[in-house]
């Protein structure tokens, strides 16, 4: 019986080039993978970190210039109230006014360029003289009450909110401060009228200073843009949002802004451009110092850092598209990710080729082996039909042996009884024709041992042809488990021909 082998059904694999290809590419993408992963990780967070600390660096600096300038312009006016030769015009107007002049003419020119006018009032805020033209009013003052009322009080200057000439775009802010005696006795007051070009030429030198579409502002303690980068050099234009506050301001100081003519306003309402992130920064006492959002009228977020000065109450705003603090990251990315693709396309080649150069030689081992398979299969065929055929001949044979075995002993037996009758006969011959029965009996006698003879010469022959049937019944036997174990070594050749198959997949090798 012959024994069956359980082919296992085969199953759509992978080849071994694509196995080759996707460990080439692992080995290629993985170190590119972990590149991303470490720029996302590590180095986006620290671009952004340093950054927000350059851009607060940024703002800090441009502040301390601001800080510093105004100082010095407080000083110009601190120096003007202690002159001696002022103080004497104060108290004898028609006494030394080329002295006082003189004092005057100094002032401006310690920053000419910014300086438009200086003037001197008595205890009434009445003009008393001026250099080089005489100061606008505000409103219908000169010197606003309240800040009157503070100086009566304190020897400190004291800085206005912003003036602004629409017509010329400049902004201005008055200097105050009273003069007194050494006693203390209120001689009058000086005020110097100072343009910003100064402040808005750093605000305006941020014009893409932290890159591409970044800009500054700055914002008063009335959360009003008092300075705004103009893209425009010329001049010509002004940003929209200049001199436009952040949010809808209260009734009392719109009406102190209109009757004093505060931020170039003709109107009963000053302009809102609203923003409410800048408002509520305006609102914290200890804001933090950089932070992402979306500014009024943009689609993008950006990166602002804010720093505030120590001189007057205002809040300098640097700010800059947060994508330009990533770009470096971005770039990085995008790099590894072009480098990753042309690696990847030259892992797969390089795979597909090593690959079919590996799978080459095996594919031609495979289909040796399944020509050999083929072969066995017809061998096992041709021993299966030859073992049958043997077996017949056997069978036939051994029932032809049986026959004549039978045939033999009947002889023999004949034989024997023709023997054995021809005893008896010469036995009794006294009774019958001596010679002749004598003669009769001699020839019969003498066949019965020669068929005695031929008899036994067949057993012997039955004997050895019996011997050779059992020998080639044995060959057969031989030639039938032969013939089986073809089979079976045909079936498992084309099973590991299966199974290499199915690892470098189906194709066709080249000769």
């Amino acid at each position: 019986m012959s024994q069956v082998i359980a082919r296992i059904p085969r199953k759509r694999r992978i080849s071994l080039s694509f196995y080759i290809s996707l460990l080439l590419v692992a080995i290629a993408v993985i170190p590119l993978l972990a590149t991303i992963a470490s720029v996302e990780i590590f180095l986006q967070p620290a671009l952004v970190s340093q950054g927000g600390t350059a851009l607060e660096s940024d703002a800090q600096r441009q502040v301390q210039l601001i800080d510093a300038y105004l100082t010095e312009r407080l000083n110009d006016v601190q120096v003007l109230s202690s002159s001696t030769a002022v103080k004497n015009f104060l108290l004898n107007p028609q006494g030394d006014r080329a002295a006082a002049t003189d004092e005057l003419f100094s002032a401006l020119h310690r920053d000419v360029a910014n300086y438009l006018t200086w003037s001197l009032f008595d205890t009434q805020a009445n003009l008393v003289l001026s250099y080089p033209t005489a100061p606008q009013a505000h409103g219908q003052f000169y010197i606003l009450p309240e800040d009157r009322q503070k100086m009566h009080t304190s020897d400190n200057i004291f800085i206005s909110d912003v003036f602004y000439d629409t017509t010329k775009n400049t902004a201005i802010v008055d200097l105050y401060k009273r003069i007194t005696t050494d006693s203390g006795t209120l001689l009058g007051y000086v005020r110097a009228s100072l343009g910003l070009e100064f402040i808005f030429a750093r605000v305006n030198n941020e014009l893409q200073a932290n890159g591409s579409a970044s800009y500054a502002f700055i914002l008063d303690q009335n959360g009003v843009r008092i300075a705004y980068t103009n893209p425009d050099a010329t001049g010509q234009t002004t940003p929209a949002s200049l001199m436009k506050a952040v949010a809808p301001i209260s009734a009392s100081l719109q009406n102190r802004i209109h009757s004093e003519g505060l931020y170039g306003t003709n109107t009963a309402q000053l302009g809102v451009v609203a923003d409410a992130t800048l408002a509520s920064l305006q609102r914290e006492s200890n804001p933090p110092s950089t932070l992402q959002y979306v500014p009024q009228g943009q689609h993008i977020q950006y990166e602002m850092a804010l720093y505030r000065s120590t001189v007057v109450p205002w809040t300098y705003f640097v700010l800059r598209p947060f994508n330009l603090i990533t770009a470096l990251a971005d770039q990085l990315i995008l790099n590894v990710i072009l480098i990753g693709s042309l690696a990847l396309l030259f892992a797969i080649l390089v795979g597909v080729f090593t690959g079919r150069r590996i799978t080459l030689p095996i594919l031609r081992s495979v289909a040796a082996l399944r020509e050999n398979s083929q072969s066995l299969k017809t061998l096992a065929k041709e021993e299966h039909t030859t073992a049958s055929e043997l077996s017949w001949m056997v069978e036939a044979s051994d029932a032809g042996l049986q026959t004549f075995r039978q045939h033999t002993n009947a002889s023999s037996t004949a034989a024997q009884r023709i023997y054995a009758i021809g005893r008896n006969i010469l036995q009794t011959m006294q009774y019958i024709e001596p010679q002749r029965l004598q003669q009769g009996v001699s020839e019969m006698m003498e066949a019965a041992v020669y068929v005695e003879r031929t008899a036994k010469q067949l057993r012997e022959t039955n004997e050895k042809l019996l011997t050779t049937v059992r020998v080639t019944t044995q060959s057969a036997d031989q030639l039938a488990r032969g013939a089986k174990s073809t089979d079976e070594s045909a079936s498992q050749l084309e099973q590991i021909v299966g199974e290499l198959t199915a690892v470098v997949g189906e194709g066709k090798p080249r000769s």
